[in-house]
């Protein structure tokens, strides 16, 4: 992980989001054919700005390889989240040839850091059968087909 630097990313960021997510939807197979971009352009124009969405970049020299994405709500209570605040880790991407040098493990930190400091106690992904592993590494739980991590 040499060389790489980790920010927090902002509205300047917007397209390189917008690429990244569409390429991680690619990978896993979710294409259609539809061009999404200025859907997600609006999406993370809106929560980027209203603090709803929170994405972490990580770079190498200008280049953004690597991107992590945390939207932050809340559900109606249950007895395993009394306060119903969760975070729904999304967008977590790495371009090929940066995978498996501790990236995006370096950038879900990121969003376990923030999620305490917001209170949240509870982050849940839908994981893509490449991403299983680093999940489970990071000490996330399968239940059913999420997979849940309890912010400590």
């Amino acid at each position: 992980m040499e060389n790489i630097l980790i920010r927090k990313a902002g509205i300047p960021d917007i397209d390189a989001l917008v690429s990244l997510r569409k390429a991680q939807l690619k990978q896993e197979g979710a294409e259609d054919g539809r061009d999404i971009s200025n859907s997600l352009r609006g999406f993370f124009r809106a929560h980027l700005k209203d603090g709803t969405y929170l994405s972490w970049v990580a770079l190498l020299g200008d280049e953004i390889v690597a991107v992590s994405g945390v939207t932050f709500y809340q559900i109606p209570p249950y007895y395993q989240l009394e306060t119903g605040h969760i975070g729904e880790v999304a967008s977590v991407y790495t371009r090929e040839g940066y995978r498996r040098k501790g990236i995006a493990s370096a950038l879900l930190r990121k969003v376990f850091e923030e999620a305490k400091r917001r209170g949240v106690t509870t982050l849940r992904v839908s994981a893509s059968r490449e991403g299983r592993f680093l999940y489970e590494s990071l000490g996330f739980c399968r239940q059913g087909n999420m997979f849940v991590y309890q912010v400590r």
